[in-house]
């Protein structure tokens, strides 16, 4: 692997890791005026509290003093990981990618992450992006699309002018890998680190087979009950875009036949390969519709 290369870093999931992983709890006794109990690295650790002196009318609220010694430690750790990332993948150089508030995907599905507004941001969210801004040079991407369409895109640009090996995709986001190309998952609490290749014909698959699953975690249905695995009998024999696409169009067809109307069966089919193509192409992600 050489080491002339870009590290493409998504920066939404550091954010988050880094706020919540500097953010206290308070522990709050409700029959006393809301007093603060004690402050605590977790919820679990202020539950178990309450209960070993006996708190039943508690609650818990997120924590955090904005100390300049916090700030450092903020600092010190995001260069140590950035640092960590260009040593593990052999980047000389990288750039860093953080979503805006738009996203085309809204407008395309108004469901689209509708699970996700009744979680709260983390206190240190605002906080954390700021100083990847200001101190490491991150960037947002461009309105209207998440990093994860900057760094496809940036990873599209490089395979078009035939340097595949350029860059190397660093997230924890599993959506990635239906870009080709290079690609790092730095270790989290539950899974190590994992440099590894993505040809073009895996990430072909890994696409499609997502068109037929759905993301649940970022609220796009697929067909239910199918799973990876029914997913990849579905789809096997397939080899170009077009056998992939009629094959996953049968799909669907079949699923909701009687259910709904071939019509608006399409329309579903196309929407979810909207909403889970990755990149900035003209026609807002479209390039895996219907073949010519």
């Amino acid at each position: 692997m050489t080491t002339d290369k870009t590290a493409s870093i998504d920066g939404d999931p550091i954010v988050y890791a880094m706020a919540f992983a500097m953010q206290s709890y308070a522990l709050i006794d409700e029959d006393n005026a809301g007093h603060v109990v004690e402050v605590l690295p977790t919820i679990k650790e202020a539950k178990e509290l309450a209960k070993e002196i006996g708190l039943a009318n508690y609650s818990t609220s997120p924590y955090v003093e904005r100390t300049v010694e916090m700030f450092d430690d903020m600092h010190d750790t995001l260069s140590d990981f950035i640092f960590t990332i260009l040593e593990e993948t052999g980047a000389i150089d990288h750039h860093i990618i953080l979503s805006g508030k738009s996203n085309f995907r809204y407008s395309v599905d108004p469901d689209y992450k509708a699970n996700r507004k009744s979680v709260d941001k983390p206190l240190l969210y605002e906080d954390v992006r700021d100083m990847l801004i200001n101190n490491f040079g991150a960037e947002y991407a461009e309105e209207g699309f998440e990093a994860d369409d900057e760094l496809g895109e940036f990873a599209y640009w490089s395979i078009a002018l035939d340097m595949p090996e350029d860059y190397v995709i660093c997230t924890i986001d599993k959506d990635l890998d239906t870009i080709p190309g290079w690609h790092y998952r730095w270790p989290t609490h539950n899974k190590e680190g994992d440099l590894y290749w993505v040809t073009p014909e895996d990430a072909m698959k890994t696409f499609w087979i997502s068109v037929l699953t759905g993301d649940t975690a970022d609220n796009i249905p697929g067909l239910k009950g199918i799973g990876p695995k029914k997913a990849l009998k579905i789809v096997a024999g397939c080899v170009k875009q077009k056998d992939y696409y009629e094959a996953c169009e049968q799909a669907y067809l079949s699923h909701y036949e009687g259910e709904m109307e071939e019509e608006e069966i399409i329309k579903r089919f196309e929407t979810n390969i909207q909403l889970l193509t990755i990149g900035k192409g003209e026609e807002n992600g479209k390039e895996h519709s219907r073949p010519d």
